[in-house]
């Protein structure tokens, strides 16, 4: 799901959201034990084009991080993004920008795409949001986390983005990526 749309096979152009979306844990506990899948903050699934919008201010996507010994085959939170949690071959996201709380959950989380087939062009991820209890903007999973995308399938591109905002990996041996594994003409 999005919160503006859960399934994407237009345009959508000009939104701005700052909502929350997932297992509404900010603590991080890790106790969570739900699935949460194609989540984004603005579209779950992008099969068209995301241009020019935004999650802002204390917007945050929270696939709670499940504890290692708690994961079982299919209930991992996967594809987790701050634009799109899935951005499909042939869909694009251009000029967009995650500036919220944070983005995290298990595997493929990414400040703008959690999982990207497709094109994504000029966006950035920012880390604007702090608080006086000390939280901060932060794009984190437990495997394939990027700050720009967490996994890329073949044909993806990333091209023109740039990332501010701190991004971690909490599983064993797994890589947290500035960006994205590749990506192009970008400032990190």
């Amino acid at each position: 799901g999005g919160t503006i749309v859960g399934y994407n096979k237009g345009s959508i152009e000009l939104c701005a959201s700052e909502g929350c979306i997932g297992a509404w844990n900010s603590n991080e506990t890790g106790k969570s034990t739900s699935n949460y899948s194609y989540i984004g903050g603005i579209a779950g699934i992008n099969a068209g084009t995301i241009t020019k919008s935004s999650l802002s201010g204390s917007g945050k996507i929270l696939a709670q991080r499940i504890k290692e010994g708690q994961i079982v085959e299919g209930t991992t939170n996967a594809n987790v993004g701050g634009i799109a949690g899935y951005n499909m071959s042939g869909a694009t996201i251009s000029e967009c920008y995650f500036e919220g709380i944070r983005v995290h959950g298990d595997e493929n989380v990414g400040g703008i795409a959690g999982l990207n087939a497709g094109g994504i062009e000029n966006c950035y991820v920012g880390a604007a949001y702090s608080s006086s209890t000390g939280i901060y903007s932060y794009v984190g999973g437990r495997t394939n986390v990027g700050g720009l995308v967490g996994k890329e399938e073949a044909g993806s591109t990333v091209e023109n983005c740039y990332v501010t905002a701190n991004v971690y990996a909490y599983g064993e041996n797994a890589v947290a990526y500035a960006a994205s594994k590749n990506a192009t003409n970008g400032v990190l």
